[in-house]
Protein backbone atom coordinates (compact mmCIF):
# COMPACT_ATOMS: atom_id res chain seq x y z
CA UNK A 1 0.00 0.00 0.00
CA UNK A 2 1.30 3.30 -1.33
CA UNK A 3 2.38 5.40 2.37
CA UNK A 4 -0.27 7.67 4.01
CA UNK A 5 1.92 9.54 6.14
CA UNK A 6 0.67 12.92 5.23
CA UNK A 7 1.61 14.67 8.42
CA UNK A 8 4.59 14.92 11.35
CA UNK A 9 5.07 11.25 12.90
CA UNK A 10 6.10 11.73 16.49
CA UNK A 11 8.54 9.26 18.12
CA UNK A 12 9.06 8.43 21.98
CA UNK A 13 11.17 6.33 23.43
CA UNK A 14 11.12 5.40 27.18
CA UNK A 15 14.25 5.42 29.46
CA UNK A 16 13.30 4.31 33.57
CA UNK A 17 9.70 5.57 32.50
CA UNK A 18 10.99 9.13 31.74
CA UNK A 19 9.71 9.71 28.11
CA UNK A 20 11.20 11.81 25.54
CA UNK A 21 10.34 13.20 22.35
CA UNK A 22 11.54 15.27 20.00
CA UNK A 23 8.88 16.94 17.07
CA UNK A 24 10.30 18.27 13.84
CA UNK A 25 7.97 21.63 13.46
CA UNK A 26 9.19 23.04 9.84
CA UNK A 27 10.21 22.55 7.29
CA UNK A 28 7.13 19.98 6.56
CA UNK A 29 9.18 18.83 2.57
CA UNK A 30 8.52 19.60 -0.52
CA UNK A 31 9.72 23.23 0.26
CA UNK A 32 12.27 24.46 -2.11
CA UNK A 33 15.54 25.94 -1.66
CA UNK A 34 18.21 28.13 -3.52
CA UNK A 35 21.75 27.33 -2.58
CA UNK A 36 22.65 30.83 -1.07
CA UNK A 37 19.40 30.65 1.15
CA UNK A 38 19.26 29.99 4.59
CA UNK A 39 16.66 26.83 6.38
CA UNK A 40 15.10 27.27 9.51
CA UNK A 41 14.76 24.40 11.14
CA UNK A 42 12.24 24.14 14.23
CA UNK A 43 11.66 21.68 16.38
CA UNK A 44 9.88 21.05 19.88
CA UNK A 45 11.07 18.84 22.46
CA UNK A 46 10.53 17.35 26.01
CA UNK A 47 13.43 15.66 28.72
CA UNK A 48 16.20 16.37 26.09
CA UNK A 49 19.25 18.70 26.22
CA UNK A 50 21.21 18.41 22.98
CA UNK A 51 19.72 17.47 19.40
CA UNK A 52 21.81 16.24 15.88
CA UNK A 53 19.79 17.98 12.57
CA UNK A 54 20.77 14.89 10.32
CA UNK A 55 20.94 15.52 6.06
CA UNK A 56 19.72 12.60 3.98
CA UNK A 57 20.00 11.96 0.48
CA UNK A 58 17.00 9.98 -1.20
CA UNK A 59 18.70 6.99 0.14
CA UNK A 60 18.24 8.35 3.71
CA UNK A 61 21.64 8.35 4.09
CA UNK A 62 23.59 11.29 6.11
CA UNK A 63 25.65 13.44 3.69
CA UNK A 64 25.58 16.14 6.37
CA UNK A 65 25.41 17.15 10.10
CA UNK A 66 24.84 19.66 12.67
CA UNK A 67 25.44 18.18 16.31
CA UNK A 68 25.07 19.24 20.01
CA UNK A 69 22.43 22.07 19.09
CA UNK A 70 21.07 23.24 22.71
CA UNK A 71 17.36 21.41 22.36
CA UNK A 72 15.90 24.46 24.07
CA UNK A 73 16.84 27.03 21.22
CA UNK A 74 14.08 25.06 19.07
CA UNK A 75 15.13 26.52 16.01
CA UNK A 76 18.61 26.52 13.70
CA UNK A 77 19.34 28.40 10.87
CA UNK A 78 21.27 26.75 8.41
CA UNK A 79 23.26 28.58 5.53
CA UNK A 80 25.24 25.55 4.30
CA UNK A 81 22.69 25.12 1.62
CA UNK A 82 25.03 24.59 -1.50
CA UNK A 83 26.55 21.24 -0.01
CA UNK A 84 23.51 19.64 0.44
CA UNK A 85 22.15 17.10 -2.98
CA UNK A 86 19.22 18.17 -4.65
CA UNK A 87 16.86 16.35 -3.25
CA UNK A 88 17.14 15.50 0.68
CA UNK A 89 14.95 15.11 4.10
CA UNK A 90 15.75 16.32 7.39
CA UNK A 91 16.31 14.10 10.54
CA UNK A 92 16.37 15.41 13.86
CA UNK A 93 17.72 13.33 16.95
CA UNK A 94 18.61 13.64 20.75
CA UNK A 95 21.96 13.38 20.84
CA UNK A 96 21.81 10.53 22.94
CA UNK A 97 22.22 6.65 23.17
CA UNK A 98 18.53 6.52 23.68
CA UNK A 99 17.84 9.11 21.12
CA UNK A 100 14.00 10.08 20.05
CA UNK A 101 13.88 11.18 16.47
CA UNK A 102 12.20 12.79 13.83
CA UNK A 103 12.06 13.24 10.19
CA UNK A 104 10.41 15.12 7.44
CA UNK A 105 8.13 13.35 5.61
CA UNK A 106 8.64 14.54 2.05
CA UNK A 107 11.25 15.71 0.39
CA UNK A 108 12.74 18.98 -0.13
CA UNK A 109 14.55 20.29 -3.21
CA UNK A 110 17.20 22.43 -3.66
CA UNK A 111 17.72 24.81 -7.04
CA UNK A 112 20.91 26.16 -7.99
CA UNK A 113 20.57 30.33 -8.01
CA UNK A 114 23.25 29.64 -10.95
CA UNK A 115 20.56 27.90 -12.85
CA UNK A 116 19.77 29.52 -16.43
CA UNK A 117 16.92 31.02 -17.92
CA UNK A 118 16.22 28.88 -20.34
CA UNK A 119 16.56 26.01 -18.20
CA UNK A 120 13.81 27.45 -15.00
CA UNK A 121 11.27 28.15 -17.86
CA UNK A 122 11.97 24.51 -18.74
CA UNK A 123 10.96 23.35 -14.87
CA UNK A 124 8.23 25.74 -14.87
CA UNK A 125 6.81 23.99 -18.31
CA UNK A 126 7.32 20.87 -16.91
CA UNK A 127 5.06 21.25 -14.50
CA UNK A 128 2.44 23.32 -16.32
CA UNK A 129 -1.17 22.09 -15.89
CA UNK A 130 -1.68 23.07 -19.80
CA UNK A 131 -1.80 19.74 -22.17
CA UNK A 132 1.57 18.72 -23.70
CA UNK A 133 1.02 19.79 -27.53
CA UNK A 134 1.12 17.13 -30.69
CA UNK A 135 1.95 18.87 -34.05
CA UNK A 136 0.95 16.46 -36.98
CA UNK A 137 3.27 17.42 -39.99
CA UNK A 138 4.11 16.06 -43.26
CA UNK A 139 2.48 16.82 -46.68
CA UNK A 140 -1.47 15.34 -47.88
CA UNK A 141 -1.28 12.69 -45.48
CA UNK A 142 -0.90 14.55 -42.34
CA UNK A 143 -3.75 16.74 -44.01
CA UNK A 144 -5.99 13.96 -44.36
CA UNK A 145 -6.37 13.62 -48.14
CA UNK A 146 -8.14 10.86 -49.88
CA UNK A 147 -10.27 10.35 -53.52
CA UNK A 148 -12.89 11.24 -54.06
CA UNK A 149 -11.80 13.86 -51.82
CA UNK A 150 -14.04 14.37 -48.97
CA UNK A 151 -15.95 17.76 -47.87
CA UNK A 152 -13.77 17.45 -44.84
CA UNK A 153 -10.08 15.64 -44.04
CA UNK A 154 -9.76 13.99 -41.31
CA UNK A 155 -6.89 11.68 -42.04
CA UNK A 156 -5.56 9.67 -38.84
CA UNK A 157 -6.03 12.51 -36.86
CA UNK A 158 -9.23 12.63 -35.86
CA UNK A 159 -9.31 8.77 -34.72
CA UNK A 160 -5.40 9.43 -33.24
CA UNK A 161 -7.59 12.24 -30.90
CA UNK A 162 -10.32 9.96 -30.05
CA UNK A 163 -8.07 7.06 -28.89
CA UNK A 164 -6.12 8.99 -26.86
CA UNK A 165 -9.33 11.33 -25.44
CA UNK A 166 -10.87 7.49 -24.62
CA UNK A 167 -7.61 6.72 -22.71
CA UNK A 168 -7.51 9.43 -20.62
CA UNK A 169 -4.52 11.48 -22.46
CA UNK A 170 -5.17 14.74 -23.03
CA UNK A 171 -3.35 16.38 -26.14
CA UNK A 172 -3.69 19.79 -27.96
CA UNK A 173 -3.52 19.39 -31.40
CA UNK A 174 -1.27 22.41 -32.64
CA UNK A 175 -0.45 24.04 -36.02
CA UNK A 176 -1.29 26.52 -38.50
CA UNK A 177 -3.78 24.70 -40.66
CA UNK A 178 -7.86 23.16 -39.70
CA UNK A 179 -9.05 20.39 -41.40
CA UNK A 180 -11.57 17.84 -40.03
CA UNK A 181 -14.84 17.72 -38.71
CA UNK A 182 -13.70 17.52 -34.99
CA UNK A 183 -12.65 20.20 -32.42
CA UNK A 184 -8.52 19.80 -32.39
CA UNK A 185 -8.43 19.87 -35.62
CA UNK A 186 -5.10 21.67 -36.39
CA UNK A 187 -2.03 20.37 -37.73
CA UNK A 188 0.67 21.37 -40.11
CA UNK A 189 0.06 19.02 -43.01
CA UNK A 190 0.40 20.60 -46.42
CA UNK A 191 -0.66 19.61 -49.66
CA UNK A 192 1.65 18.56 -51.94
CA UNK A 193 4.83 19.30 -50.06
CA UNK A 194 7.57 17.89 -50.01
CA UNK A 195 11.12 17.53 -47.32
CA UNK A 196 13.40 19.90 -49.71
CA UNK A 197 11.33 20.47 -52.87
CA UNK A 198 13.87 20.85 -55.98
CA UNK A 199 11.68 21.51 -59.09
CA UNK A 200 9.20 23.07 -60.33
CA UNK A 201 8.06 25.67 -57.01
CA UNK A 202 10.81 26.03 -54.09
CA UNK A 203 8.24 27.15 -52.09
CA UNK A 204 6.45 23.93 -51.47
CA UNK A 205 9.16 22.52 -48.89
CA UNK A 206 9.40 21.96 -45.03
CA UNK A 207 12.59 22.89 -44.97
CA UNK A 208 11.87 27.21 -45.85
CA UNK A 209 8.90 27.00 -43.50
CA UNK A 210 9.44 24.66 -40.18
CA UNK A 211 11.11 27.15 -37.92
CA UNK A 212 8.33 29.47 -38.52
CA UNK A 213 5.86 27.02 -37.80
CA UNK A 214 7.71 25.64 -34.56
CA UNK A 215 8.01 29.73 -33.27
CA UNK A 216 3.90 30.34 -34.16
CA UNK A 217 2.91 26.84 -32.40
CA UNK A 218 5.71 25.64 -30.12
CA UNK A 219 5.10 21.78 -29.89
CA UNK A 220 5.84 18.48 -27.07
CA UNK A 221 5.68 16.42 -29.69
CA UNK A 222 6.35 16.24 -33.75
CA UNK A 223 4.67 13.00 -35.80
CA UNK A 224 6.38 13.87 -38.77
CA UNK A 225 5.39 12.01 -41.94
CA UNK A 226 7.31 12.84 -45.10
CA UNK A 227 9.13 11.64 -48.13
CA UNK A 228 6.19 11.00 -50.32
CA UNK A 229 6.35 13.38 -52.86
CA UNK A 230 9.91 13.54 -53.00
CA UNK A 231 10.25 10.35 -54.18
CA UNK A 232 6.86 11.09 -56.53
CA UNK A 233 9.63 13.36 -58.74
CA UNK A 234 12.48 11.49 -58.53
CA UNK A 235 11.58 10.08 -62.35
CA UNK A 236 12.09 14.34 -63.26
CA UNK A 237 15.38 14.77 -65.06
CA UNK A 238 14.92 18.48 -64.15
CA UNK A 239 16.11 17.28 -60.43
CA UNK A 240 18.47 15.79 -58.73
CA UNK A 241 17.04 14.40 -55.61
CA UNK A 242 17.76 11.25 -54.62
CA UNK A 243 17.06 8.41 -51.72
CA UNK A 244 20.25 9.79 -49.75
CA UNK A 245 19.01 13.53 -50.84
CA UNK A 246 15.90 13.25 -49.32
CA UNK A 247 16.97 11.01 -46.46
CA UNK A 248 19.48 13.91 -45.83
CA UNK A 249 17.22 16.74 -46.12
CA UNK A 250 15.14 14.85 -43.50
CA UNK A 251 17.79 14.73 -41.01
CA UNK A 252 17.50 18.77 -41.75
CA UNK A 253 14.20 19.16 -40.89
CA UNK A 254 15.31 16.92 -37.48
CA UNK A 255 18.34 19.23 -37.31
CA UNK A 256 15.79 22.37 -37.37
CA UNK A 257 13.54 21.08 -34.91
CA UNK A 258 16.70 20.33 -32.31
CA UNK A 259 17.92 23.53 -32.40
CA UNK A 260 14.61 25.20 -31.61
CA UNK A 261 13.93 22.59 -28.78
CA UNK A 262 16.00 19.47 -27.98
CA UNK A 263 13.48 18.34 -25.47
CA UNK A 264 11.05 18.01 -28.18
CA UNK A 265 9.92 14.02 -29.01
CA UNK A 266 10.05 13.61 -32.93
CA UNK A 267 8.49 10.52 -33.79
CA UNK A 268 9.60 9.76 -37.40
CA UNK A 269 6.85 7.43 -39.85
CA UNK A 270 8.84 4.69 -42.05
CA UNK A 271 6.34 6.48 -45.04
CA UNK A 272 3.34 4.45 -46.06
CA UNK A 273 3.66 2.53 -49.70
CA UNK A 274 2.06 3.41 -52.54
CA UNK A 275 1.70 1.22 -56.05
CA UNK A 276 3.67 1.88 -58.89
CA UNK A 277 2.88 5.00 -61.35
CA UNK A 278 2.99 3.60 -64.76
CA UNK A 279 3.27 7.46 -66.36
CA UNK A 280 6.69 7.37 -64.69
CA UNK A 281 8.63 4.51 -66.04
CA UNK A 282 12.40 5.45 -65.11
CA UNK A 283 11.68 4.59 -61.71
CA UNK A 284 9.31 2.09 -59.77
CA UNK A 285 7.99 3.85 -57.01
CA UNK A 286 6.92 1.02 -54.59
CA UNK A 287 10.36 -0.21 -54.58
CA UNK A 288 12.13 3.27 -53.99
CA UNK A 289 9.63 4.17 -51.58
CA UNK A 290 10.66 0.48 -49.65
CA UNK A 291 14.31 1.30 -50.51
CA UNK A 292 14.00 4.81 -48.99
CA UNK A 293 12.56 3.42 -45.90
CA UNK A 294 15.02 1.52 -45.10
CA UNK A 295 17.94 3.95 -45.63
CA UNK A 296 15.51 6.44 -43.51
CA UNK A 297 15.59 3.93 -40.71
CA UNK A 298 19.52 3.74 -40.73
CA UNK A 299 19.65 7.67 -40.57
CA UNK A 300 16.97 7.79 -37.45
CA UNK A 301 19.06 4.55 -35.42
CA UNK A 302 22.37 6.49 -35.85
CA UNK A 303 20.54 9.31 -34.48
CA UNK A 304 18.75 7.72 -32.03
CA UNK A 305 22.16 6.48 -30.44
CA UNK A 306 23.52 10.02 -30.94
CA UNK A 307 21.16 10.91 -28.31
CA UNK A 308 18.20 12.67 -30.13
CA UNK A 309 14.75 12.85 -28.86
CA UNK A 310 13.72 10.66 -31.46
CA UNK A 311 11.34 7.38 -32.06
CA UNK A 312 10.61 5.37 -34.96
CA UNK A 313 7.48 3.83 -36.43
CA UNK A 314 6.70 1.90 -39.54
CA UNK A 315 3.98 3.12 -41.25
CA UNK A 316 4.63 1.20 -44.71
CA UNK A 317 4.16 -2.21 -42.88
CA UNK A 318 0.75 -0.74 -40.66
CA UNK A 319 -1.77 -0.86 -43.80
CA UNK A 320 -2.75 -3.76 -46.80
CA UNK A 321 -1.95 -2.69 -50.38
CA UNK A 322 -4.06 -1.86 -52.24
CA UNK A 323 -6.78 -2.60 -49.88
CA UNK A 324 -5.94 0.53 -47.62
CA UNK A 325 -5.16 3.03 -50.24
CA UNK A 326 -7.84 4.98 -51.85
CA UNK A 327 -6.31 6.50 -54.84
CA UNK A 328 -2.93 4.09 -54.83
CA UNK A 329 -1.11 7.04 -53.56
CA UNK A 330 -3.46 8.35 -50.05
CA UNK A 331 -5.12 6.12 -47.57
CA UNK A 332 -8.53 5.48 -47.25
CA UNK A 333 -10.26 5.72 -44.40
CA UNK A 334 -9.49 2.24 -43.41
CA UNK A 335 -5.87 2.72 -43.91
CA UNK A 336 -6.13 5.81 -41.95
CA UNK A 337 -7.53 3.95 -39.08
CA UNK A 338 -4.61 1.98 -39.01
CA UNK A 339 -1.85 5.07 -39.44
CA UNK A 340 -3.84 6.27 -35.99
CA UNK A 341 -3.49 3.00 -34.09
CA UNK A 342 0.51 3.11 -35.01
CA UNK A 343 0.74 6.96 -33.90
CA UNK A 344 -1.16 6.14 -31.02
CA UNK A 345 0.81 3.24 -29.64
CA UNK A 346 4.10 5.16 -30.45
CA UNK A 347 2.84 8.37 -28.31
CA UNK A 348 2.10 5.87 -25.51
CA UNK A 349 5.63 4.56 -25.85
CA UNK A 350 7.09 8.09 -24.88
CA UNK A 351 5.27 8.81 -22.14
CA UNK A 352 6.22 8.64 -18.80
CA UNK A 353 4.91 5.39 -16.79
CA UNK A 354 3.93 3.76 -13.61
CA UNK A 355 4.02 0.47 -12.35
CA UNK A 356 2.09 0.48 -9.09
CA UNK A 357 0.98 -2.37 -6.91
CA UNK A 358 -1.19 -1.56 -3.82
CA UNK A 359 -4.39 -4.24 -2.03
CA UNK A 360 -8.02 -2.93 -0.92
CA UNK A 361 -8.86 -4.10 2.55
CA UNK A 362 -12.34 -4.72 1.38
CA UNK A 363 -11.63 -7.13 -1.58
CA UNK A 364 -8.30 -8.61 0.00
CA UNK A 365 -7.89 -12.55 0.27
CA UNK A 366 -4.84 -14.49 1.28
CA UNK A 367 -1.69 -15.07 -0.96
CA UNK A 368 -2.13 -11.41 -2.01
CA UNK A 369 -4.76 -11.30 -3.93
CA UNK A 370 -8.26 -9.57 -4.25
CA UNK A 371 -11.95 -10.49 -5.29
CA UNK A 372 -13.32 -9.67 -8.43
CA UNK A 373 -16.97 -9.91 -7.27
CA UNK A 374 -18.13 -6.88 -8.49
CA UNK A 375 -16.67 -7.79 -12.13
CA UNK A 376 -18.15 -11.01 -12.04
CA UNK A 377 -21.50 -9.42 -11.14
CA UNK A 378 -21.10 -7.06 -14.00
CA UNK A 379 -21.03 -3.83 -11.25
CA UNK A 380 -18.19 -2.03 -12.98
CA UNK A 381 -19.33 0.26 -15.31
CA UNK A 382 -17.19 0.89 -19.04
CA UNK A 383 -17.00 4.41 -18.07
CA UNK A 384 -14.63 6.12 -15.70
CA UNK A 385 -16.64 6.48 -12.49
CA UNK A 386 -14.98 9.31 -11.22
CA UNK A 387 -16.99 11.81 -12.64
CA UNK A 388 -19.09 13.29 -9.97
CA UNK A 389 -18.28 14.58 -6.38
CA UNK A 390 -16.03 14.41 -4.36
CA UNK A 391 -13.24 13.69 -7.20
CA UNK A 392 -15.42 15.40 -9.89
CA UNK A 393 -12.61 14.46 -12.56
CA UNK A 394 -13.51 15.03 -16.50
CA UNK A 395 -11.50 12.30 -18.07
CA UNK A 396 -12.82 10.68 -20.75
CA UNK A 397 -11.37 6.60 -20.49
CA UNK A 398 -13.71 4.40 -21.28
CA UNK A 399 -13.61 0.49 -22.71
CA UNK A 400 -15.77 -2.07 -24.51
CA UNK A 401 -15.40 -4.24 -21.75
CA UNK A 402 -13.70 -4.69 -18.33
CA UNK A 403 -10.90 -7.45 -18.21
CA UNK A 404 -12.30 -10.24 -15.73
CA UNK A 405 -9.06 -9.87 -13.54
CA UNK A 406 -9.89 -6.24 -12.84
CA UNK A 407 -11.02 -5.49 -9.55
CA UNK A 408 -12.47 -2.07 -10.22
CA UNK A 409 -11.52 1.52 -11.36
CA UNK A 410 -8.87 3.61 -9.41
CA UNK A 411 -7.82 7.38 -10.21
CA UNK A 412 -4.44 8.11 -9.94
CA UNK A 413 -3.68 11.78 -9.65
CA UNK A 414 0.60 13.38 -10.17
CA UNK A 415 1.27 15.96 -7.98
CA UNK A 416 4.24 18.17 -7.70
CA UNK A 417 3.82 19.39 -3.69
CA UNK A 418 0.68 17.42 -1.46
CA UNK A 419 -2.14 19.60 -1.65
CA UNK A 420 -4.64 18.53 -4.50
CA UNK A 421 -3.65 22.54 -5.90
CA UNK A 422 -0.81 20.91 -7.18
CA UNK A 423 -2.44 18.04 -9.12
CA UNK A 424 -0.37 18.18 -12.73
CA UNK A 425 -2.52 14.98 -14.26
CA UNK A 426 -5.03 12.28 -13.17
CA UNK A 427 -5.60 8.87 -14.93
CA UNK A 428 -8.68 6.85 -14.47
CA UNK A 429 -7.19 2.92 -14.71
CA UNK A 430 -7.71 -0.46 -13.49
CA UNK A 431 -6.71 -2.21 -10.76
CA UNK A 432 -6.28 -6.13 -10.71
CA UNK A 433 -6.75 -9.36 -8.74
CA UNK A 434 -3.38 -8.78 -8.16
CA UNK A 435 -2.73 -5.87 -6.47
CA UNK A 436 -1.34 -4.13 -9.67
CA UNK A 437 -2.72 -0.93 -11.59
CA UNK A 438 -2.94 -1.20 -15.09
CA UNK A 439 -3.74 1.11 -18.51
CA UNK A 440 -7.26 0.46 -19.86
CA UNK A 441 -5.62 -2.10 -22.57
CA UNK A 442 -5.79 -4.41 -19.17
CA UNK A 443 -1.61 -4.85 -18.68
CA UNK A 444 -0.12 -1.43 -19.49
CA UNK A 445 1.90 0.25 -16.37
CA UNK A 446 -0.24 3.35 -16.54
CA UNK A 447 0.91 6.28 -18.56
CA UNK A 448 0.61 9.77 -17.84
CA UNK A 449 0.54 12.92 -20.66
CA UNK A 450 2.83 14.82 -18.98
CA UNK A 451 6.62 15.84 -18.73
CA UNK A 452 8.98 13.20 -16.57
CA UNK A 453 9.80 14.56 -13.52
CA UNK A 454 9.53 14.21 -9.61
CA UNK A 455 5.80 13.51 -8.35
CA UNK A 456 3.87 12.60 -5.27
CA UNK A 457 1.56 9.57 -6.29
CA UNK A 458 -2.59 9.77 -5.24
CA UNK A 459 -4.45 6.40 -5.59
CA UNK A 460 -8.15 7.18 -4.59
CA UNK A 461 -10.53 4.24 -5.08
CA UNK A 462 -14.92 4.95 -4.48
CA UNK A 463 -15.18 2.72 -1.32
CA UNK A 464 -11.92 3.46 0.31
CA UNK A 465 -9.66 6.91 1.40
CA UNK A 466 -7.23 7.70 -0.38
CA UNK A 467 -3.57 7.07 -0.20
CA UNK A 468 -0.45 9.23 -0.89
CA UNK A 469 3.25 8.28 -1.56
CA UNK A 470 5.16 9.91 1.31
CA UNK A 471 7.87 11.23 -1.05
CA UNK A 472 8.42 12.24 -4.54
CA UNK A 473 8.45 9.50 -7.56
CA UNK A 474 10.46 10.07 -10.33
CA UNK A 475 8.31 9.03 -12.79
CA UNK A 476 9.69 8.29 -16.85
CA UNK A 477 8.65 6.85 -19.89
CA UNK A 478 10.81 3.44 -18.96
CA UNK A 479 10.26 1.33 -16.28
CA UNK A 480 12.68 -0.21 -14.71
Amino acid sequence: MVNTNYGQKLLKTKKNHIEKYVNLISPKGTETFNDNEQIVIKWKTYNVEKIDILFLDENEQIVYSVRNISARKESYYFTNVEKLPNIFKIRISASSVFSASDISPFYLEKKSVAVSLKKQEQIETNFSTSPLKIMPLGNSITEGYTVPIPPVRNGYRKTLKEKLDENGLKFDFVGSLTNGSFGDNQHEGHGGWHAKHWFPNYNYDLNSHLHSFLEMNPPDIILLHIGTNDIGEYYDSRNDNTIDTTVADISGLLDTIYTFNPNIKVILAKIINREDNTDSPTINETIETTAFNNALEIMANNRISNGDNLSLVDMESAIVYPDDLSDGVHPNDNGYVKMSDIWFDAIKSILPKLSLKIFLEGNYFSNNTMSTHLNQAGFIPINQPFNRSPWNYLGDESTFSIPVDVVDWVLVSLRTGTSSSTTISQRACFLKSNGFIVDLDGFSPVVFPVSEGNYYIVIEHRNHIPVMSSSKIFVSPYIK
